[in-house]
């Protein structure tokens, strides 16, 4: 024969319920829902939590109180029941939840990682160009060697000594050039002088001579053209006699 119910077997099962709801609740606004278990690893990488840990410790967290455990024969509560449903699917989808976050966590870890990686080298790159300028800057610039295939090896302050007697030299060629460039000036100025000062009335004289000599020329030439032109005329009228009289005698 079987035992008999609880007296009040709805009563019994809504208490369980609020217990329950009231300790999921709790858990819930709890800062850590889900504390670490002691055995797990402290290296930060691997998560806390395995993925075949995640479902018992939310099956845990949502499962119900611990209450008095019905007799062997007793019918399982409905609100029992239903809760054990509920957290079924509360820790079914907590752990898909938990496994979607964990792989964006390490998506974004992997990017932020790369990107971290990438400055470094950057970082680095950048430190050293500024360590080579600094050393640059700071080595003397009087000790600094420099050389070229169009000038010898040597420091900065011997280059610029050797400039420096370079560019007196050529300074003490420029001043000797322009005494001479004065003198040749001075020696034009004084023959221009002398030149204004002497008579011309012997140039003006020579130059009527030459004058008339041209003029006498061209008058000789003019001459013998009228002479050949006059000879020509002549030529031309006996030898058109000559041929009138025989095409008369024709």
């Amino acid at each position: 024969m079987s035992q008999p119910l609880d007296d009040f077997p709805e009563a019994s099962s809504s208490t369980a319920a609020e217990k329950a709801i009231s300790t999921l609740r709790a858990r819930l606004r709890s800062e850590d829902p889900f504390p670490p278990p002691l055995h797990a690893s402290a290296s930060s990488s691997e998560p806390c939590l395995k993925h075949n840990d995640i479902y018992k410790q939310l099956r845990a967290t949502f499962s119900s109180l611990p209450g008095p455990q019905p007799a062997p024969h007793h019918t399982p509560d409905r609100g029992n029941i239903i809760m054990n449903n509920l957290a079924e699917t509360f820790a079914r989808s907590g752990e898909d939840a938990y496994k979607s976050a964990v792989s964006d966590i390490q998506t974004v870890h992997k990017s932020i990682s790369g990107r971290i990686d990438a400055f470094h080298a950057e970082s680095a790159s950048a430190l050293s160009d500024a360590a080579a300028l600094y050393d640059n800057i700071s080595y003397p610039l009087s000790r600094t060697v420099c050389h070229s295939e169009n000038f010898p090896r040597g420091t900065i302050a011997q280059h610029l000594s050797v400039l420096k007697d370079k560019m007196d030299a050529a300074e003490k060629q420029l001043a000797s050039l322009n005494e001479e460039w004065m003198a040749c000036v001075d020696q034009e100025a004084k023959i221009m002088a002398v030149t204004e000062a002497v008579d011309d009335s012997d140039s003006a004289k020579e130059a009527n001579v030459l004058v008339q000599e041209i003029d006498d020329i061209v008058k000789d030439k003019a001459a013998e053209l009228e002479q050949m032109d006059k000879e020509y005329r002549d030529l031309l009228w006996k030898q058109s006699q000559k041929m009138m009289q025989a095409m008369m005698a024709d």
